[in-house]
């Protein structure tokens, strides 16, 4: 998997809530990132919660669930202290 910076992430986010939705392509052609590092950005924008994949459309949308990112954790319990 590509390493994205924290840049890239607030990149990807602010181009996803502009235009509400985009492929890997299309966030890599709006920013300079390459399509694997758009692609890493908007997965992790998925696992925060701030953004989910459309497998019918083949997009990723924008769709805050929280006002937060959601926190990262190793043991995958996040789930269940959010619930």
């Amino acid at each position: 998997a590509a390493q994205v910076s924290d840049g890239d992430i607030a990149q990807a986010a602010e181009q996803l809530e502009k235009h509400l939705r985009l492929t890997p392509e299309d966030l890599s052609g709006r920013a300079d990132m390459s399509r694997e590092a758009a692609t890493a950005a908007l997965q992790r924008l998925t696992r925060e919660g701030r953004a989910m994949y459309d497998l019918a459309g083949g997009v990723y949308r924008w769709r805050q669930l929280l006002p937060f990112p959601a926190p990262a954790d190793d043991e995958g319990t996040q789930a269940t202290r959010l619930a």
